[in-house]
């Protein structure tokens, strides 16, 4: 009898350890297949879960884009790595981009501003994650990697901040190339649908928010409502005077 591929063993201690990054791939898949469809949201996945995976195959190399940092693989065995990145981690990064340029949508900005402000808020959903997840011996995701160098903002680097706009500047930057080259179609209407990035957003922002608050780092909780709370009263602005 032929021996099983080592895959599924791996893939299904990822999803045993790693179920919430599942659930929210669940429902960027669900929610894109509304507001996209189905090609669409292949694209999307495919292509943004290829620039994530190089760039951090790239980073743990020789540190670009995000800076120098190492994976800790003793915390991380029987899980899914391809060349020593962990599947799930670069297959956050799909729906991460997903939600900002969703939400980035809902300015009715031109392509190239809705570029940049894609970029800037997935940075801002790092500058909320990132802090948290480097903290992860003190709660159920574990000690799973560590800037040797340390940083600036609640010991990260800014050099990670940066990086992440970069990567998410050429996800969205190529699914919009992507999107150029599909048959056109006529602008949604204003629907709910329009909408869902935005709640994938905010669901992403409130699970790392309620971790914060359950490890008590009161101030980095407080910046992080910061972040959100300028978000949306920009989102208020750019949109309460065109519907009522």
């Amino acid at each position: 009898m032929t021996q099983l591929s080592p895959f599924w063993p791996h893939f299904l201690t990822t999803l045993q350890h790693r179920p919430y990054v599942f659930v929210f791939l669940f429902f960027f898949l669900v929610f894109g297949l509304i507001q996209l469809g189905p090609k669409r949201t292949l694209l999307f996945l495919i292509s943004g879960w290829s620039i994530a995976f190089a760039s951090e195959v790239s980073s743990i190399r020789n540190g670009f884009p995000y800076g120098d940092y190492q994976y800790v693989y003793e915390n991380l065995k029987g899980e899914l790595l391809l060349w020593g990145v962990p599947l799930w981690d670069s297959l956050s990064y799909t729906f991460l981009a997903y939600a900002s340029y969703s939400t980035a949508l809902l300015f009715r900005f031109s392509s190239l501003k809705t570029l940049m402000l894609s970029s800037l808020l997935m940075m801002g959903l790092d500058v909320i994650i990132d802090p948290l997840t480097a903290l992860g011996d003190q709660w159920f995701l574990g000690r799973i990697y560590y800037y040797p160098h340390g940083g600036l903002y609640f010991a990260v680097p800014l050099s990670n901040f940066a990086g992440w706009a970069l990567v998410a500047f050429c996800i969205v930057g190529a699914y919009q190339i992507i999107e150029k080259r599909l048959a056109s179609t006529p602008s949604p209407p204003e629907t709910l649908k329009n909408y869902l990035g935005f709640l994938l957003y905010s669901g992403v922002f409130l699970f790392n928010w309620s971790i914060t608050l359950y490890l008590k780092l009161y101030s980095l909780a407080l910046m992080d409502l910061g972040l959100f709370i300028l978000l949306l009263f920009f989102l208020k602005n750019r949109l309460l005077p065109t519907k009522f």
